[in-house]
Protein backbone atom coordinates (compact mmCIF):
# COMPACT_ATOMS: atom_id res chain seq x y z
CA UNK A 1 0.00 0.00 0.00
CA UNK A 2 1.61 3.16 -1.06
CA UNK A 3 2.62 5.74 1.87
CA UNK A 4 -0.15 8.43 1.08
CA UNK A 5 -2.74 5.81 1.09
CA UNK A 6 -1.43 4.83 4.71
CA UNK A 7 -1.13 8.07 5.81
CA UNK A 8 -4.68 9.07 4.64
CA UNK A 9 -6.17 6.26 6.28
CA UNK A 10 -4.24 7.36 9.85
CA UNK A 11 -6.18 10.53 9.07
CA UNK A 12 -9.18 9.08 8.93
CA UNK A 13 -8.89 6.30 11.87
CA UNK A 14 -7.91 9.58 14.06
CA UNK A 15 -10.95 12.06 12.99
CA UNK A 16 -13.41 8.91 13.37
CA UNK A 17 -11.30 7.58 17.20
CA UNK A 18 -13.03 9.45 20.06
CA UNK A 19 -10.44 11.40 21.91
CA UNK A 20 -10.18 9.70 25.50
CA UNK A 21 -12.46 12.03 27.65
CA UNK A 22 -11.49 14.02 31.00
CA UNK A 23 -13.13 13.79 33.81
CA UNK A 24 -15.88 16.96 33.88
CA UNK A 25 -15.03 19.44 36.36
CA UNK A 26 -18.37 20.89 38.40
CA UNK A 27 -18.74 23.64 41.20
CA UNK A 28 -20.73 24.27 44.21
CA UNK A 29 -21.98 27.64 45.68
CA UNK A 30 -22.79 27.94 49.28
CA UNK A 31 -25.49 30.79 50.43
CA UNK A 32 -25.07 31.29 54.07
CA UNK A 33 -27.58 33.31 56.46
CA UNK A 34 -28.36 33.71 59.82
CA UNK A 35 -31.64 33.40 61.74
CA UNK A 36 -33.58 35.19 59.88
CA UNK A 37 -32.41 34.98 56.46
CA UNK A 38 -30.54 37.85 56.08
CA UNK A 39 -26.90 36.89 54.04
CA UNK A 40 -23.90 36.79 56.16
CA UNK A 41 -20.59 38.12 55.12
CA UNK A 42 -17.01 37.07 56.30
CA UNK A 43 -18.11 33.93 57.03
CA UNK A 44 -15.14 31.31 56.96
CA UNK A 45 -15.64 27.51 55.50
CA UNK A 46 -13.25 24.82 55.10
CA UNK A 47 -13.85 22.52 52.11
CA UNK A 48 -11.98 19.02 51.42
CA UNK A 49 -11.87 18.51 48.00
CA UNK A 50 -12.26 14.78 46.60
CA UNK A 51 -8.85 14.87 45.69
CA UNK A 52 -8.51 15.53 49.48
CA UNK A 53 -7.11 18.75 48.83
CA UNK A 54 -8.65 21.47 51.38
CA UNK A 55 -9.96 25.00 50.20
CA UNK A 56 -10.46 28.25 52.71
CA UNK A 57 -13.31 30.25 51.81
CA UNK A 58 -14.84 33.01 53.02
CA UNK A 59 -18.65 34.46 51.92
CA UNK A 60 -18.66 37.76 50.13
CA UNK A 61 -20.86 40.78 51.01
CA UNK A 62 -24.34 37.83 49.45
CA UNK A 63 -23.72 35.62 52.10
CA UNK A 64 -21.97 33.76 48.91
CA UNK A 65 -19.41 30.88 48.70
CA UNK A 66 -18.37 28.77 45.06
CA UNK A 67 -16.05 26.61 44.54
CA UNK A 68 -15.23 26.07 41.17
CA UNK A 69 -13.44 23.59 38.98
CA UNK A 70 -13.93 20.12 41.09
CA UNK A 71 -13.85 16.46 40.37
CA UNK A 72 -16.58 14.63 40.75
CA UNK A 73 -16.93 12.78 44.41
CA UNK A 74 -17.79 14.10 48.51
CA UNK A 75 -16.72 17.14 49.75
CA UNK A 76 -16.68 18.03 53.00
CA UNK A 77 -17.92 21.09 54.85
CA UNK A 78 -17.01 22.46 58.12
CA UNK A 79 -18.16 25.87 59.24
CA UNK A 80 -17.30 27.63 62.45
CA UNK A 81 -18.95 30.78 63.19
CA UNK A 82 -18.89 32.40 66.96
CA UNK A 83 -18.55 28.31 68.43
CA UNK A 84 -21.63 27.09 65.87
CA UNK A 85 -19.36 24.33 64.27
CA UNK A 86 -21.13 22.96 60.97
CA UNK A 87 -20.16 19.80 59.09
CA UNK A 88 -21.83 18.06 56.42
CA UNK A 89 -20.97 16.17 53.25
CA UNK A 90 -21.82 17.27 49.36
CA UNK A 91 -21.62 14.47 47.04
CA UNK A 92 -20.79 15.69 44.00
CA UNK A 93 -21.49 13.52 40.85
Amino acid sequence: MPNIIKACLLKVIKAISPEPQKPQKHWIKFSVKDDKGKPMSGVSMKVTLPDDSIEEVTSDDKGLISITNIDPGSCKVKLDWKGKIVNNTVFIQ
